[in-house]
C-alpha cells in the first residue's frame, strides 16, 4: 500500500478529459466488512459504445482513504487490470484493492483518469476531497454523504445519483445493472453524426426481442455541442413494442455556425416493462451525437434575367453553395444586396427569412436579407428600377465574403413584360396549358408614368427560345399557342417563328408543356416598327419571363403483383418482411412520364413513405428498403426497386413525395392503392407442457393403471406469428386477419408411453382423449395466439397382466402434425408437447382377506387393503388416502352371515375391515367385491382380470388359520 504525508488536496490540475467525460463513471463501490478476505470492488461503467477496450485500458483508478495524518491510496490501478468480461461493466475486485482499508464509507475519493491524466470521473465520500480535481466538475452526481453502509451504487445506473441503504450491503450487482430487470434484453443505443441543421436519429436497439411492451426513457444531455444553440433538447419515452427490436429517437439540431465539431448525449434509463416493473438492461445508455461543422460558405449563385422593364421588376434568385459547390441547407447567415447603377427597390418574391428595409422605398439599390432555414439556401427577390440602367447585383456575406457580381440586367423603357393569368398561377404543370399575357410597356419619357403601348394592335411576329438554367433536364420543348404555335427552340431563332394576336398593346398566351424543365421565355419584337428610332428605324422590344419551372403533376406508385387486397378476405400479396418491387413515374397532368425527370442538374427524386389501411387499430409497422430514390435511379421518368419490405401483416398504401421540385415548386406527391394482403412468414411455437394430474396425492403421489387422469396443469401452446425478418407482426390478430384457427392446429395422439415398457418389453400402452382445443388472442397488442388444450381431456395407462411392472413415472409426448393457417403459414418447427408428471404409475390391486371364526361370535371381521406391484411383489399401498369404498358394491349371499353396510375412504391403503355378522349356522360365504379395472386382479390365474373376492368360514374353532391342504379321513 502506498502512503502520503499530510492530508491535502494532491490532484494534478489537468482538467476534464473533453474526450471520456460524460461516457464512462464510477458506478458502484462496495465492501462487505472489515477483513481482507470479504468481498470488495469498484465498478466502472462505460457509457457509450463509442468506448472500446482500446480506449480504457491506459485509464487508471485510484482509491484514497485518510489514516491518521496521512493518505493511505492504492495508487493508480489500471483498468486493463480490471475484470471486463462483463463490458460496459468493468469490475475491480480483492485481487486489485488488497486492503480493506482503502474503501472507508466515512471517507474516501475515486478518481478515474484516462492515460493522459485528465479526469474522466471523481467521487467524494463525505467531506474528504485529497484527489479532487478543482478544475473538472464531473459530467454526473460526484458526492456522497458519509454512511455506515456497505454499498454504494449509481441510479439509475450509469449516470444517476449515488445511494445507499444504511447498514447493509444493499444490493450487490457487480458486473450489471443497478436498476434491476436483469431477465430482460440488453438495450443499447447508438450514434450519429449529422450536419448542422440535420436532425440526428438515433436507433435504440435490443439484443433480443422483447416478450412485452419495453419503455425506456431518454433525455439529451449538453457536452460541447449547447442544447437551444446546437440542438433542440429533447425528452420523452421510447416504446419498443413486443416482438420489435429496435425503436428511433429524433433530435433536431441547429444551425448554430459552429466551424468546430462539438457533440451531445443522448441517455437511456429506467427500461420497464408497461407495469413500471424493471424490464431489460441498458448496457450502452449514451447516445453520442456527434455535430460537423458548419460547412464553409463556398460562395453565392445569383440567377437575373437579361433584360426586364421598368414598369416590372426582375426577379432575382440568390443560392448559397458550400465549399464543394453544393446548396447549403440550413444556412441562416445574411447577405446585402447591391446594384451597381446605386439605384432600385427590392421587395421578398418567396422566402421565409427577412427583408431588411421592408417596404424598400428609398431607391439607393440597397437591401439585406436575413436566410431562415427553412429556405434550404435559396431565396427569390424582386428587384424594381424606374431608370433605364443596364446594372448588375452584387451579393455579399455581411462578414464582406464571400461575394459575387451577377451577369448584366438591362431595364427598358419599352418592353414586352411577360405574366402569366393562368388560375394556378407560376405553378407550372407538365403536360397542362397555361395561360399567359404579353404586354407591350413602356416609361413615358416626359414623367415616371408607365403603361401599355396602346398602338400595339394586329398580328405581331415575334422570336422566341428559351434560355435553359443549370438544374434544366433539357427535356422535350414546350410550345407556345398564339396565331402559330411552334415548338420553342433553346436558341434564339434567325427569323421570327412566332406571332401573337395583340390588342391595345396585350396579347393572350397559352403555354403547352410536355416536360419538366426550368427555363425562361425570351422574346423579341425587331420588325413590327410599332417603336422606331429617330430615323423611323424599329427600335427591338425585348421581353424575358420570370425562371420558370416545371414540375410534375404526380407520381404513379405501382406494387408488381399487387393484388390490392381491399380487406382481410382479399388475396395473398407477399409476406411480411420480404422483398417486393415499387414502380414509381413521374407523370404529367395528361398521364404520361414525364421523361426528363431525374436528369437535372441536381438531380431530383423521391421519398417513399407508408400508411396502414387495414387492421383498424393496428400498428404502422416498419417499411424499409430503398426509400430515398435519387434521381439517377430514374429514366425516362421511371424509376424502380425491388427491394422494399413491410414488417406487418394488413394492408398499406404507399406514397411517393418530392417536397419541392428543384427547391421551388410546390410538392409533387403520389399514392398507390392499395398494397396487401401481407401475410406473416411462419408461426413461431412455444410450449407451457401443462401438468397430468395424480390420481392420489395424500401421501407420494402416483396413479394406477387404468385410471383415467386429466390435468392439473393445461398444457398451452404460445403460436407468434413472425415476418421474414424473424420479428413478430402483431397485427394478425387483428381485424380478421387471423386466419389461424384451433382446428388448424394438429396433434399426435400417443399410443404409448416414451419410455416405460410391458413386461414383453413392448412400450407401454396408453390412451389418449384429446378433445377440440381452444384458441385465443394473448393480449391487446399483441400478434400471439394461445392454444390450449381441453379439460375435459383423459389420460389412460392401459393396464393388463402384461403392464404389471415396478412402478414408473409418465412420460408422455404429444407431438404436433402442423399448425398451418389457411393461408398456408406453417409453424417453423413442431416441438412435442411433454407434459410434467410429477407422480408414479402403479400396478395396483384391492386385496381381501379370507376370515375363519365360529359360528357363535357377534362379529366376524375381514381386512382388506390396496396393493401395488413393486417389481418383486405386491405391497400394501401405504400411499393410498384417495380410494373409496362402499358394501353396496359387494355381491355376498349372506348364507351365514349378515354383512354391516358401511363406506369410507381408505386410510393408508387400508380399509374397514368389514363386519359380519354370524347367523349361528356353520359354513362358508364367499363375498366378490366389484371394483375398478385398476384394482383388479389375476385371482384365479387364468390370465384374466377379475374382481377380488375372499371367503368367511363360520364354524371352525381353531382360529383365523389358513389351511393349504386338509383332507379327512
Amino acid at each position: 500500500m502506498f502512503l502520503f504525508g499530510l492530508v491535502f488536496s494532491h490532484g494534478v490540475w489537468a482538467a476534464c478529459s473533453p474526450q471520456y467525460k460524460g461516457l464512462a463513471t464510477i458506478n458502484e463501490v462496495h465492501q462487505l466488512s472489515q477483513g481482507n478476505s470479504n468481498t470488495r470492488l469498484v465498478e466502472v461503467k462505460v457509457l457509450s459504445s463509442l468506448i472500446t477496450s482500446d480506449d480504457y485500458h491506459d485509464w487508471t483508478l485510484e482509491i484514497c482513504s485518510p489514516t491518521g495524518n496521512t493518505a493511505l491510496c492504492t495508487g493508480e490501478l489500471s483498468l486493463s487490470d480490471f475484470d471486463d468480461s462483463t463490458y460496459p461493466w468493468v469490475v475491480a475486485d480483492t485481487g486489485l484493492i488488497l486492503s480493506e482499508e482503502y474503501i472507508n464509507f466515512d471517507e474516501m475519493d475515486l478518481i478515474l483518469k484516462a492515460g493522459n491524466g485528465q479526469t474522466i470521473d471523481y467521487l467524494q465520500v463525505g467531506e474528504y476531497d485529497y484527489q479532487q480535481d478543482a478544475t473538472c466538475t464531473p459530467a454526473y452526481d460526484w458526492q456522497a454523504p458519509a454512511s455506515n453502509t456497505k454499498t454504494l451504487a449509481r441510479t439509475p445506473d450509469g449516470t444517476g445519483d449515488w445511494g445507499f441503504s444504511s447498514g447493509n450491503s444493499g444490493d450487490i450487482t457487480e458486473g450489471t445493472t443497478n436498476d434491476g430487470g436483469e431477465d430482460g434484453p440488453g438495450v443499447s443505443i447508438d450514434n450519429v453524426t449529422v450536419a448542422q441543421g440535420q436532425p440526428a436519429v438515433f436507433t435504440v436497439s435490443l439484443a433480443t426481442p422483447a416478450v412485452t411492451d419495453l419503455l425506456v426513457d431518454f433525455e439529451t444531455r449538453s457536452d460541447t455541442a449547447i442544447a437551444g444553440i446546437d440542438f433542440t433538447a429533447t425528452t420523452g419515452t421510447l416504446t419498443i413494442p413486443a416482438g420489435g427490436l429496435s425503436g428511433t429517437v429524433t433530435v433536431p439540431t441547429l444551425f448554430s455556425g459552429q466551424t468546430v465539431e462539438t457533440r451531445f448525449n443522448l441517455n437511456l434509463s429506467n427500461a420497464r416493462d408497461t407495469t413500471g416493473s424493471p424490464y431489460g438492461q441498458i448496457s450502452s445508455q449514451l447516445g453520442v451525437g456527434t455535430i460537423l461543422p458548419a460547412p464553409p460558405l463556398g460562395g453565392f449563385g445569383v440567377d437575373v434575367p437579361e433584360v426586364a422593364s421598368v414598369c416590372g421588376t426582375a426577379l432575382v434568385t440568390v443560392r448559397v453553395f458550400n465549399g464543394l459547390g453544393n446548396i447549403l441547407s440550413g444556412y441562416d447567415g445574411t447577405i446585402f444586396l447591391q446594384t451597381s447603377s446605386g439605384r432600385g427597390d427590392w421587395r421578398l418574391g418567396s422566402g421565409s427569412g427577412i427583408l431588411s428595409p421592408d417596404p424598400d422605398t428609398d431607391n439607393d439599390g440597397f437591401a439585406s436579407y436575413q436566410f431562415a432555414p427553412a429556405d434550404d439556401g435559396v431565396v427569390q427577390l424582386r428587384l424594381e428600377n424606374s431608370s433605364a440602367d443596364e446594372l448588375t447585383v452584387n451579393v455579399r456575406d455581411s462578414s464582406g465574403s464571400p461575394s459575387i457580381v451577377s451577369a448584366p440586367i438591362q431595364f427598358l423603357e419599352n418592353a414586352l413584360v411577360i405574366g402569366i393569368t393562368d388560375s394556378a398561377g407560376a405553378d407550372l404543370v407538365a403536360q397542362r396549358d397555361h395561360e399567359l399575357q404579353v404586354q407591350a410597356v413602356r416609361q413615358d419619357p416626359d414623367g415616371d408614368e408607365c403603361g401599355v403601348i396602346p398602338d400595339y394592335n394586329g398580328n405581331v411576329v415575334l422570336k422566341a427560345w428559351l434560355s435553359r438554367s443549370a438544374d434544366d433536364p433539357a427535356g422535350e420543348a414546350p410550345s407556345a399557342l398564339g396565331v402559330t404555335s411552334p415548338t420553342i427552340p433553346d436558341a434564339e431563332p434567325g427569323t421570327p417563328n412566332l406571332t401573337l394576336s395583340f390588342s391595345n398593346g396585350t396579347a393572350p398566351l397559352s403555354w403547352r408543356t410536355t416536360d419538366v424543365g426550368q427555363y425562361r421565355l425570351n422574346l423579341v419584337d425587331d420588325s413590327s416598327g410599332f417603336v422606331v428610332d429617330v430615323n423611323g428605324q424599329p427600335i427591338p422590344v425585348v421581353g424575358v419571363s420570370d425562371l420558370w419551372t416545371v414540375r410534375p403533376d404526380r407520381f404513379d406508385v405501382a406494387v408488381a403483383g399487387n393484388p390490392a387486397a381491399a380487406d382481410a378476405d382479399g388475396a395473398v400479396f407477399e409476406t411480411s418482411g420480404a422483398p417486393f418491387e415499387v414502380t414509381v413515374t413521374a407523370l404529367g397532368a395528361a398521364g404520361a412520364p414525364t421523361i426528363s425527370y431525374g436528369q437535372e442538374g441536381t438531380p431530383q427524386g423521391a421519398f417513399i413513405t407508408h400508411t396502414l389501411e387495414a387492421p383498424s387499430g393496428g400498428i404502422d409497422g416498419e417499411l424499409s428498403g430503398s426509400l430515398t430514390i435519387p434521381g439517377a435511379s430514374f429514366e425516362n421518368g421511371v424509376a424502380r426497386m425491388a427491394d422494399l419490405a413491410w414488417s406487418e401483416v394488413g394492408i398499406i398504401k404507399l406514397q411517393a413525395e418530392n417536397p419541392g421540385y428543384l427547391s421551388v415548386a410546390p410538392v409533387v406527391n403520389g399514392e398507390s392503392t392499395s398494397v396487401g394482403r401481407f401475410i406473416p412468414a411462419y408461426f413461431g411455437l412455444a410450449v407451457d407442457t401443462g401438468e397430468l394430474e395424480p390420481a392420489c396425492s395424500s401421501g407420494a403421489s402416483y396413479a394406477y393403471t387404468g385410471q383415467s387422469l386429466g390435468w392439473s396443469l393445461i398444457p398451452e401452446l404460445f403460436i407468434t406469428p413472425y415476418n421474414s425478418q424473424d420479428i413478430e407482426t402483431r397485427n394478425y390478430t387483428l381485424g380478421g386477419f387471423r386466419k389461424l384457427a384451433a382446428p388448424d392446429v394438429v396433434r399426435q395422439v400417443p399410443v404409448s408411453d416414451e419410455n416405460a415398457l410391458t413386461i414383453s418389453g413392448a412400450p407401454y400402452p396408453v390412451t389418449l382423449s384429446l378433445q377440440p382445443g381452444t384458441l385465443e388472442n394473448a393480449a391487446a397488442g399483441s400478434g400471439e395466439m394461445i392454444y390450449q388444450f381441453s379439460s375435459d381431456d383423459q389420460v389412460t395407462y392401459l393396464k393388463s397382466l402384461a403392464a404389471r411392472v415396478a412402478p414408473f413415472g409418465p412420460d408422455l409426448r404429444i407431438g404436433l402434425d402442423s399448425v398451418s393457417d389457411s393461408d398456408g403459414v406453417n409453424a417453423s418447427t413442431l416441438p412435442d408437447i411433454q407434459p410434467s408428471a410429477p407422480f408414479q404409475i402403479r400396478y395396483g390391486r384391492l386385496q381381501m382377506e379370507n376370515v375363519y371364526g365360529p359360528e357363535t361370535v357377534d362379529e366376524l371381521f375381514m381386512p382388506f387393503s390396496a396393493e401395488y406391484w413393486n417389481g418383486s411383489g405386491f405391497v400394501t399401498n401405504t400411499d393410498d388416502g384417495c380410494t373409496a369404498w362402499n358394501t353396496a358394491d359387494i355381491t355376498d349371499p349372506e348364507a351365514y352371515h349378515s354383512l354391516v353396510a358401511d363406506s369410507s375412504v381408505l386410510a393408508g391403503g387400508v380399509g374397514g375391515p368389514l363386519v359380519l355378522e354370524p347367523n349361528g349356522d356353520r359354513g362358508t360365504d364367499t363375498l366378490s367385491w366389484d371394483m375398478p379395472t385398476w384394482l383388479e386382479g389375476d385371482w384365479n390365474q387364468d390370465g384374466a382380470l377379475e374382481d377380488p373376492s375372499a371367503t368367511a368360514t363360520f364354524g371352525v374353532f381353531r382360529g383365523n388359520d389358513r389351511i393349504v391342504y386338509w383332507r379327512e379321513r
